[in-house]
């Protein structure tokens, strides 16, 4: 997945998950969010990197008594 988004982050809140596809319906939402949540921040997150491992190697012993 090589597409930038964004997301809204509350510092008091969960973690966020939904992935906003634009930065404006970002703002939009965080707007939304402040209304309900009077004082609380909420920050408006943009992709800059992704990271992804290698799949894992799985070594067995083949030669070894299992039973």
């Amino acid at each position: 997945m090589d597409e930038i988004f964004w997301m809204v982050w509350n510092p008091k809140g969960n973690a966020p998950t939904y992935r906003h596809p634009s930065k404006d319906a970002a703002i939009q939402e965080a707007r939304r969010l402040a209304m309900y949540n009077p004082g609380q921040e909420f920050y408006v997150l943009r992709t800059v990197a992704r990271v992804v491992t290698p799949p894992p190697v799985i070594v067995t012993d083949l030669e070894g008594d299992f039973f």
